[in-house]
C-alpha cells in the first residue's frame, strides 16, 4: 500500500513539475524536483527491503 501511495504522489508531483515549467518558476521547480527525487529514493528503499528481508519481488497489481 505504501508503494501505491508513493506512486500516486510521484504522479501528482510530475503534474506540478509540468505546471512549474510552463510558468517558468525555477524556485518551485527546484523544490519539486527535490521532492520527486526523495519519493523515488523511498520507493527504491522499500523495494530493496522487501527483496532483502522478505525475499519478495515487488508485485505490481496494475501490470497483471
Amino acid at each position: 500500500m505504501v508503494l501505491d501511495e508513493i506512486e500516486i504522489e510521484l504522479k501528482i508531483c510530475q503534474k506540478y513539475i509540468d505546471i512549474a515549467e510552463q510558468k517558468n518558476d525555477m524556485k518551485a521547480l527546484r523544490e519539486l524536483l527535490s521532492i520527486q527525487r526523495n519519493l523515488e529514493r523511498q520507493r527504491q528503499r522499500i523495494k530493496y527491503k522487501m527483496k532483502v528481508n522478505f525475499g519478495q519481488k515487488y508485485y505490481d497489481a496494475k501490470a497483471d
